[in-house]
């Protein structure tokens, strides 16, 4: 487990939705305009036992897709730890049954107050790690309707790698003053028709 990070946010659950702010409404209404979207919600309480917000009913989740958004607090040097077990990770085994994905956690908040076409412009990703291919699938398609590049990194043990990427991203938006508006985009090249620097080879070291 990792060390505690500061205090948990406590707030109540409606509905199908937990509701945390703006991308969380913006959730909401995507699920009210495609019916066929599984029922997502967005777990905010860090550090919480679901038992414990969700009045000890955690079978509520039961087949529900979790999103985890969570990242641990920004050290005053910005000298990250190493992420070795993960929020999601955590979520996951408190809540058995639920579909929890990682996603949107190296996104800051701001970012999405810009509109969807304006970002799909620029193919701001959106990173995702989770066990369940469907709840994937169904994140992804938010993180598309909101103008994202969902991006599928693999099982739910990859959030660790997430959750340093996060580390990373608000690294270069607070120590090196790039602001919150600083993203991280994954593009894919096409390849080139000649290689001049000699092409990819078998390392001769030993």
């Amino acid at each position: 487990m990792r060390q505690q990070r500061g205090r948990p946010d406590h707030s109540q659950h409606s509905g199908q939705f937990i509701d945390f702010g703006k991308i969380f409404s913006a959730i909401c209404c995507y699920g009210q305009r495609t019916p066929r979207l599984q029922s997502v919600l967005v777990w905010n309480p860090r550090e919480s036992d679901p038992a414990a917000v969700l009045g000890h009913d955690v079978g509520l989740l039961v087949g529900k897709i979790v999103v985890d958004m969570n990242n641990g607090p920004v050290p005053p040097n910005y000298i990250f730890p190493s992420v070795t077990f993960s929020f999601a990770e955590e979520l996951a085994a408190a809540i058995p049954g639920a579909h929890v994905v990682k996603a949107f956690n190296t996104i800051a908040q701001e970012t999405f107050e810009h509109e969807p076409a304006f970002l799909r412009e620029r193919g701001v990703s959106v990173f995702l790690a989770g066990d369940d291919a469907d709840a994937k699938a169904n994140v992804g398609a938010l993180a598309s309707q909101l103008g994202f590049a969902p991006l599928d990194c693999g099982p739910l043990e990859r959030a660790r790698m997430l959750e340093n990427v996060a580390d990373f991203i608000r690294t270069m938006m607070g120590a090196q003053a790039l602001g919150p508006f600083a993203t991280v985009s994954v593009q894919r090249l096409p390849p080139t028709l000649a290689q001049s620097l000699g092409g990819r080879q078998v390392t001769r070291l030993t």
